[in-house]
C-alpha cells in the first residue's frame, strides 16, 4: 500500500489525505499512517495547512535552497521563476501562481539576492585583478558604489578597498553615469529604500537581455 501511495503522490506532486482517499479506497486512519511513514523517510512533506508535496529525489542537490521552496513542486517554481522573469510583480503574480502574497516575495526577494550576490562575486574577481576607485551614487541617504568593467556595470553595497587603485577614465565615468540611469530610473521607489542594491543589481541584470536568457541565467543559479 505504501508504494501505490508513493506512486499517486509523484504523479499529483501536492495533494491532500481527502483528494486521495477515494482513490486509495483504505480507511483514512490507515492512510494517516502511511503518510507519516512517508513523511519520516523524506518521501514527502507536509506544509501547516496539511497540504502534502512528493519530494523529488533531485531535491537532495538542492540543500542549500531555503525551506519554502520545499512545500512547492517544480512545476510552481517553474513559474514563479517564469512571473519573475517577465517583470510581473508580486501582486498581479498571485493570480497566475495562486500563492500567497507573502510567500510570492520570499521567492522574489530570494532571485534578488542571488542575482546580487553572484554579481558581487563577478565584481570581487574583476576588481582583484584590477582595483579601481568606486563611483558613488545615493539613494535615501545611504551610499552605494559602481564599478565597470568590461562594459558591465557593478553595484556593491559596501565599497572594494585595495591598495593603487585606478581610476575609471573618462570614457567609463560616462558609461557608469548612461547605465546607472537606465537601470536606476525603474527602482525610484521609497519602499525599495533598504534593499534599493538588490532592485538595482537586478535592473542591471535585466538590461537588454531576452526572456529565454534571463530564465536561463537566472535557473543556472538557483
Amino acid at each position: 500500500m505504501k508504494s501505490k501511495v508513493l506512486k499517486l503522490a509523484k504523479r499529483l506532486g501536492k495533494f491532500c489525505a481527502e483528494d486521495i482517499l477515494p482513490i486509495i479506497a483504505i480507511p483514512k486512519v490507515e492512510l494517516q499512517k502511511v503518510l507519516l511513514e512517508l513523511k519520516s523517510e523524506g518521501a514527502v512533506k507536509q506544509r501547516s495547512d496539511g497540504t502534502y508535496f512528493y519530494q523529488e529525489e533531485t531535491k537532495k542537490e538542492n540543500k542549500k535552497l531555503p525551506l519554502f521552496f520545499e512545500f512547492h513542486i517544480k512545476q510552481e517554481i517553474e513559474l514563479i521563476t517564469k512571473c519573475f522573469c517577465s517583470n510581473i510583480e508580486v501582486a498581479k503574480a498571485v493570480n497566475i501562481v495562486e500563492i500567497k502574497q507573502s510567500c510570492l516575495s520570499k521567492f522574489y526577494r530570494y532571485f534578488r539576492e542571488r542575482i546580487y550576490t553572484q554579481q558581487l562575486i563577478e565584481l570581487q574577481s574583476y576588481f582583484k585583478q584590477c582595483p579601481k576607485t568606486r563611483q558613488e551614487r545615493e539613494y535615501l541617504g545611504k551610499i552605494y558604489y559602481l564599478y565597470l568593467y568590461e562594459h558591465k556595470l557593478f553595484v556593491s553595497e559596501k565599497p572594494l578597498n585595495s591598495y593603487n587603485m585606478y581610476k575609471h577614465s573618462d570614457s567609463e565615468r560616462l558609461e557608469i553615469k548612461n547605465i546607472f540611469l537606465r537601470a536606476s530610473r525603474k527602482v525610484l521607489n521609497r519602499s525599495y529604500k533598504h534593499f534599493y542594491h538588490l532592485h538595482l543589481a537586478e535592473e542591471i541584470w535585466r538590461l537588454d537581455k531576452t526572456f529565454a536568457e534571463l530564465q536561463n541565467t537566472l535557473s543556472t543559479n538557483l
